[in-house]
């Protein structure tokens, strides 16, 4: 009998035992689970903070853009081409959504081609006579930042037709970020003539803003120019005036684009 109960006593030990150890284990767990809950947050969190940095970050360039006239809009090419998903996933588009631009380096048709896409989908090209220009700056160094400005449902019945986006697209690296303040053009009143091959008109406005020139388009007797730019194929009008004031003694600096480009490699 003395025997019975203590082994009835034992038993009940380890069950007691074994009930204490398993509640001790789920409380480990909900421990555990609850600590791996808050490093998430945690992280969460700062990814959270770092997003709005970045937003700030991105809106205060954008506005620097924007007062200096560098904002470029337009609609995005060749989505009426694309798939009836990419169309749809183009309606869903958000104001101020960020795009992704990338050259085309593959593309055939077009050796200035530049892809703009949302986060998941192809949406179309940068316009050509725009991505000309866009792909000398982004040779250049320059990058840039696009976003979405509106999203028009067009004449899209979502099978045929297409929806239109409007996209803003300006730098997030400016001109003073990749050269040295100089004063080769301070002071001075500076026109550019012609087209450029490696210089879009953009940036050659802000070389001259940043080194301290005024640009000019025209030619006057009032303009009084000190300094000329001058690319391939120069308006003719414009050169006979450059070339009447020389022979009269007026001296005008004159910056091929292969000089332009050799003293901002003095500058880097």
């Amino acid at each position: 009998m003395i025997w019975f109960i203590i082994i009835v006593i034992a038993v009940l030990l380890i069950i007691v035992i074994a009930s204490i150890n398993k509640d001790n284990e789920v409380k480990a767990e909900e421990q555990e689970w609850e600590k791996k809950q808050e490093t998430r947050r945690i992280q969460d969190e700062k990814i959270r903070q770092r997003q709005e940095e970045e937003k700030k970050e991105r809106q205060k360039q954008y506005e620097k853009a924007y007062n200096r006239g560098l904002v470029i809009q337009y609609d995005i090419a060749g989505l009426y081409y694309r798939s009836k998903q990419a169309k749809k996933n183009a309606l869903k588009l958000e104001d101020n959504e960020y795009l992704w631009l990338n050259e085309d380096k593959r593309n055939k048709y077009d050796s200035n081609a530049i892809k703009i896409s949302s986060c998941d989908t192809w949406l179309g090209y940068v316009p050509a006579e725009i991505a000309e220009e866009l792909k000398k700056d982004m040779h250049m160094g320059i990058t840039f930042d696009s976003r979405v400005s509106c999203v028009y449902e067009d004449d899209f019945d979502g099978t045929s037709g297409s929806p239109k986006v409007e996209v803003e697209t300006y730098p997030k690296v400016f001109i003073e970020n990749l050269y040295e303040k100089s004063d080769v053009f301070a002071g001075k009143r500076v026109i550019t003539i012609g087209n450029f091959n490696t210089l879009s008109k953009t940036m050659i406005s802000e070389i001259i803003r940043h080194f301290g020139g005024t640009e000019y388009w025209k030619i006057t007797a009032e303009t009084n120019i000190d300094t000329a730019i001058i690319g391939h194929l120069p308006d003719e009008r414009k050169m006979t005036k450059i070339n009447k004031w020389e022979s009269e003694g007026k001296h005008i600096e004159i910056f091929s684009e292969k000089k332009l480009q050799e003293m901002l490699v003095d500058l880097e």
